[in-house]
């Protein structure tokens, strides 16, 4: 979910301080409701969209358990459970 890094009445949202917040490798895991959404804060980023975009992606790679260097497309291990 791409949001703000407070709530409206000022509060700070999980991972306050970071681009975002998600858990590591939990994509496809039987209880991964219980482990979402993972937030993407646009404004940690500028407020430009090319910049949240990569933010998104990088969570992608770590809600999936992707390993990429950044450069290029990452490798999946689709086999956890």
């Amino acid at each position: 979910m791409i949001t703000r890094d407070r709530q409206l009445n000022g509060d700070r949202m999980p991972g306050y301080g970071a681009g975002g917040v998600a858990y590591i490798n939990v994509f496809g895991h039987r209880r991964y409701a219980d482990y979402s959404p993972a937030l993407v804060y646009y404004n940690k980023f500028g407020n430009r969209e090319d910049f949240v975009a990569e933010g998104e992606r990088a969570t992608v790679v770590y809600l999936s358990s992707c390993r990429g260097n950044g450069m290029t497309l990452p490798r999946c291990d689709w086999r956890h459970s």
